[in-house]
């Protein structure tokens, strides 16, 4: 709205004049995140690399990571997978030296993001077993679970079909274990049905993929 871009404008301007490099920092992070959010990716994308800067005049590793990761992220939202990649794994770099196992998880899952949508199965698998371990030791059973579900689809692409019912599988079951009432609970339900389906088709002749289907009407 034009009056967030106005108050952000005034914010930036008040930090110029007294030289807040850090708030300066701070707040050209958040109008970019603002600015992505309504659909202006390249604009925010200027407002990042300037906070960056300054992240990095101030030495500041732990902002520096957030910046890098928001650039990452709309690089991956706009298709741009192979820049998006870099900048993940910068910011991972970063995160691994603070040794914080949340924000190192956040990162990974982006990485397996872009590498799936890059068709890098492999290295996508990879990275979310890793961020899968990192969540079991952080006792996080949802995030754990979550990470689950997302090693079966890539299964799936890889056309691995029972090993991603095995994942989605053990997704569904701590989802329903946590009685957990978000959305994850209904993509798990689909989601598995939908490997289920998949598996018993692998199974099957080839002749079931020719078949016209005749599900019942609803």
């Amino acid at each position: 709205s034009k009056a967030a871009d106005k108050s952000f404008q005034e914010a930036l301007n008040i930090q110029n004049k007294i030289g807040d490099k850090r708030g300066l920092g701070a707040t050209l992070l958040d109008y970019g995140s603002f600015l992505d959010d309504h659909g202006n990716h390249e604009q925010a994308l200027k407002l990042y690399q300037q906070s960056l800067q300054i992240q990095r005049d101030l030495n500041n590793n732990s902002m520096q990571a957030r910046v890098l990761n928001n650039i990452g992220s709309v690089d991956y939202n706009i298709g741009r997978y192979e820049d998006a990649l870099i900048y993940f794994q910068r910011a991972l770099e970063l995160r691994e030296k603070a040794k914080v196992p949340g924000d190192i998880v956040e990162v990974l899952n982006n990485l397996g993001e872009t590498s799936k949508s890059m068709g890098q199965y492999d290295q996508a698998i990879s990275q979310y077993m890793r961020a899968l371990d990192l969540r079991r030791n952080m006792a996080d059973k949802r995030g754990a679970a979550i990470e689950s579900y997302g090693i079966g689809t890539v299964f799936e692409f890889q056309g691995r079909f029972g090993a991603a019912v095995n994942s989605k599988q053990e997704a569904l079951k701590v989802f329903e274990e946590l009685k957990d009432n978000t959305a994850w609970m209904p993509e798990s339900q689909s989601g598995y049905a939908h490997a289920l389906i998949l598996a018993v088709v692998e199974m099957r002749p080839a002749s079931i993929l020719t078949r016209p289907s005749r599900w019942p009407a609803s």
